[in-house]
């Protein structure tokens, strides 16, 4: 059985990251990034035209770092990413687990 302070904590953390990275995405809609992508194999995908996109060809306008929601989080980003060439704005939301490799992608 669960400590139920040790669940209280982590609930309270989870609300307090879900707090966060919704005011950060609230903030970045307003500034026009619209897209939402996903992680597929070493690529990304947009969500709204379904469109493959490899890291390199995104710029990184912003990183958020957020807190992890529990001990097996390391750290949490959300990433304001633009398509140069068509000025596709989307956000990224990435969750480094212990022992994920994707940043050797950034």
């Amino acid at each position: 059985m669960m400590d139920t302070t040790l669940t209280e904590k982590l609930l309270g953390r989870i609300v307090k990251e879900m707090d966060s990275a919704t005011r950060v995405i609230e903030a970045l809609h307003k500034r026009g990034y619209t897209y939402n992508f996903e992680l597929t194999d070493e690529k990304l995908i947009c969500l709204q035209n379904f469109k493959c996109y490899f890291p390199d060809d995104f710029v990184v306008d912003v990183v958020y770092p957020l807190e992890g929601a529990s001990h097996d989080l390391k750290e949490c980003f959300l990433f304001a990413l633009r398509e140069p060439l068509t000025e596709v704005k989307g956000i990224f939301y990435f969750t480094c687990y212990t022992g994920n490799s994707f940043s050797r992608l950034l």
